[in-house]
């Protein structure tokens, strides 16, 4: 009697555990991305058309980078000439969809939104469970990149804080899905809204790429870190490279102590945009992407990139570099990125975030559920029209 009695209690648990824990699967578990398992992960990038594809994977063979993470742009960020406004962005995310299943683990894509559409989040959805690993968000662009002075993207899709985002703040956090989110945190008003989304959503997991957006105050960015263990950044410094791998050359201790401090959420990238323009060859992207490993690996290094306009160059000198240790490297490489890509923060007590243990907690079981309970993944959408070729 006793051992029936005892039987029915363990079946009671048991049954109260597993209810507990399909509780906690997220939403899109149905889908887990193919992640690299070896080789750089380059984890900021852009791309115009898919004929730019084999000419940019063949320079990241030579580089040793073995996957890119290419992100959904809006027509501006590849034509200086577009008119103004945040447009025409889902075809690119259709191309880098397409192009990750295409490459499969080779590239991964990050498509964008637009936070002023009322079916931004079902849209978002929608691209999850085509296979997108991530979200790239472009509301904190404060660059005056249209022909039309004193535009910018912000002008059109911020603030970071807008009520009707708050619904897709809520949804990546819940399903750990990362976001790439350009923030110039040098602005008192965009660090202030940064401020406010992450109180209110603790556990997002956030790259704020080029060192918080070229890296004017890594400082505001260090604070954000250090409250937050789903903070991370990258190093990449898009079209100003030329400006700030100088800047770092000159700052080189200020700089070095911060990757060091922040190294486990530091991550590689280049962001140089990858277009059909003549200039953009072979020999032009590995040179400049071996800049900056360069720039991680060495005490010294040269660089020698020809200008894109065909005068002169963008770099032929001589610059600093952090000369970091090759434990480090492996971290910026490869290891921060994969837990960026899975949707983890760092696990650190010390943290303002106390919730980041819990969280990994949740992760781990997450992960391990889905691969008892989920037999395959999603087949990807077949392509039937290019228009981006």
């Amino acid at each position: 009697m006793r051992l029936n009695y005892f039987i029915v209690v363990l079946i009671v648990i048991s049954f109260l555990v597993l209810v507990y824990r399909l509780s906690i699967i997220p939403e899109e578990s149905e889908y887990e991305p193919k992640l690299p398992t070896e080789g750089i992960i380059n984890i900021h990038e852009h791309i115009h058309r898919n004929s730019a594809a084999e000419r940019w994977l063949e320079a990241m063979e030579l580089c040793g980078v073995s996957t890119t993470i290419m992100l959904g742009s809006p027509e501006a960020t590849f034509l200086l000439s577009s008119p103004p406004g945040f447009n025409n962005y889902s075809e690119n995310n259709d191309l880098v969809l397409y192009l990750e299943e295409e490459y499969d683990s080779k590239i991964l894509a990050f498509p964008t939104i637009d936070p002023r559409d009322a079916s931004k989040l079902s849209e978002l959805k929608n691209y999850i469970k085509k296979g997108a690993v991530g979200l790239k968000l472009y509301s904190g662009h404060t660059g005056e990149i249209f022909p039309e002075p004193n535009t910018t993207m912000y002008d059109y899709i911020g603030p970071l804080n807008r009520a009707d985002m708050y619904e897709v703040y809520d949804y990546c956090e819940r399903n750990r899905i990362p976001i790439i989110w350009h923030i110039k945190l040098k602005w008192d008003y965009l660090f202030d809204e940064t401020k406010a989304v992450l109180k209110d959503f603790p556990d997002l997991i956030v790259n704020i790429p080029h060192f918080g957006v070229l890296g004017d105050n890594v400082t505001r960015l260090g604070q954000l870190m250090d409250d937050y263990s789903g903070v991370y950044t990258d190093i990449s410094f898009g079209g100003f490279a030329h400006e700030h791998m100088p800047k770092v050359s000159e700052n080189i201790e200020e700089y070095r102590e911060f990757v060091i401090k922040y190294h486990d959420r530091v991550m590689f990238g280049t962001d140089m945009v990858v277009t059909n323009n003549v200039r953009k060859t072979v020999p032009w992207i590995v040179n400049l992407t071996m800049g900056y490993r360069h720039m991680m690996e060495k005490s010294e290094y040269h660089i020698n990139v020809p200008n894109i306009t065909g005068e002169g160059y963008d770099f032929n000198e001589t610059l600093k570099g952090l000369g970091l240790s090759q434990a480090i490297l492996n971290e910026i490489y490869f290891e921060n990125p994969i837990r960026f890509l899975s949707g983890k923060p760092v696990n650190k007590n010390n943290l303002g975030n106390s919730r980041g243990s819990e969280m990994d907690i949740h992760i781990e079981m997450n992960i391990l559920l889905s691969n008892l309970l989920i037999l395959g993944t999603v087949k990807h959408s077949r392509w039937d029209s290019k228009p981006w070729s």
